[in-house]
């Protein structure tokens, strides 16, 4: 007797029915569930291959302009500092800010202008090429020469 007839004399062929749909559903369940792996792993091969972008900031010098502008708008304001426009000390090249005040009772006048020259340009990070604030400074009772960067930041690669 075969397999079917031995179904059909037990009167169990809706469970065999049953069975071998529940059979055919998880082999099309596990291809379906195999080639969404497949595919994943598609993709986390192109993600692990391509490269993210770098940051990279530099500093960009302020123009020759910009500077003159502060000289303009800040000896008006000063007008017992000498203010001017200076070309960098000590190998840092470029040009910058100079403040002078001979006399020494103008502390303050001297602050304020520092303070007013580091709050004239927008977006801009200065530095002190030189500083010097007292009687130990020769025939000037302060001076400082400022300097002022721009961070430029680009995105390489990616």
């Amino acid at each position: 007797m075969g397999f079917f007839d031995s179904l059909g004399a037990a009167k169990a062929t809706g469970v065999a029915l049953l069975i071998w749909a529940i059979g055919v559903f998880l082999v099309i369940g596990a291809a379906i569930e195999a080639k969404n792996k497949a595919d994943d792993r598609t993709k986390i091969n192109l993600v692990s291959g391509a490269r993210p972008a770098k940051l990279v900031v530099n500093d960009q010098d302020v123009s020759s302009a910009e500077y003159q502008k502060v000289v303009d708008d800040l000896s008006k304001l000063h007008p017992s500092a000498t203010i001017k426009t200076t070309g960098g000390r000590r190998g840092r090249g470029g040009n910058g800010v100079t403040i002078t005040i001979e006399d020494v009772s103008e502390y303050y006048t001297f602050m304020i202008a520092i303070y007013d020259i580091m709050t004239s340009i927008p977006d801009a990070r200065w530095s002190f090429d030189y500083f010097c604030a007292g009687d130990g400074c020769g025939r000037e009772a302060y001076k400082a020469e400022l300097k002022a960067t721009r961070k430029k930041s680009t995105l390489v690669g990616g």
